[in-house]
């Protein structure tokens, strides 16, 4: 009886912990990454210029900024979006302006319009083709996401992210400044900023993203103006932004 009783303890000892197991292979390979891609951890930590109250008339408003987080291959042909707030992604505003927001973040705008070629497309143009997939409402406290890009071993990428608050004028980009003259930028303020960093795909790293230019004020190129003269609030919309490549 004794006997029985071990062996069936046994048994169940040994059934448990093959249970176990399995849940541990499953867990791990629900987050483990397809073959021939990378998965990028974005983390952006707000700074004291994320979260603004703005007042129309006598009515308080709460503004975060629009974000946009894209990768390219170092030679600048895009690759795939990461993030993206949904206003700028959609094309919808308050007030529907004619023309939408082009200068809301326009070096995105012009970078997801670039026609992707070769192994990194074919798994970019289904993403970039449901843009809902990762868009995403303005986030209210920094951002926090998860991607899986097609990369190939070996070679060289850069993460872009461009942030734009818009109402943050200055003495650059005065409020009263009209049509045609200086420093005139409608509604936009300051215009966006853009950080970057480089990673090797396949390589497990972790890079931090620095500001690298700002885009076009009014919107009409997807150019990047390098440097950061005349930004003041614009500089602490992100206190840090980092990616983590596995």
């Amino acid at each position: 009886m004794k006997k029985s009783i071990s062996l069936l303890v046994a048994v169940i000892v040994s059934t448990a912990g093959l249970n176990a197991a399995d849940q541990a292979v499953a867990a791990e390979s629900a987050h483990s990454i397809p073959s021939g891609e990378t998965r990028i951890e974005l983390d952006i930590i707000p700074g004291p210029s994320w979260k603004r109250i703005m007042w129309f008339g006598p009515i308080p408003v709460s503004k975060s900024p629009q974000v946009a987080a894209w990768v390219e291959t170092i030679e600048g042909e895009f690759v795939a979006t990461l993030t993206v707030t949904s206003s700028t992604a959609r094309g919808k505003w308050i007030g529907n302006p004619e023309g939408g927001r082009p200068e809301s973040l326009p070096v995105w705008l012009a970078a997801s319009k670039r026609k992707a070629s070769g192994r990194a497309a074919a798994g970019t143009e289904r993403r970039d083709n449901r843009i809902d997939a990762v868009s995403s409402p303005t986030p209210k406290v920094g951002l926090d996401i998860e991607q899986n890009v097609c990369t190939e071993n070996g070679k060289n990428y850069r993460i872009f992210v461009e942030v734009n608050a818009s109402f943050d004028y200055n003495k650059t980009w005065p409020k009263k400044a009209k049509p045609g003259e200086t420093g005139y930028s409608g509604v936009n303020g300051q215009p966006s900023l853009v950080y970057a960093g480089s990673f090797t795909g396949g390589q497990k790293e972790t890079v931090e993203l620095r500001p690298i230019g700002t885009g076009s004020v009014d919107g009409s190129t997807g150019d990047i103006t390098p440097g950061t003269a005349g930004l003041t609030s614009a500089l602490e919309i992100i206190n840090r932004a980092t990616a983590t490549i596995r």
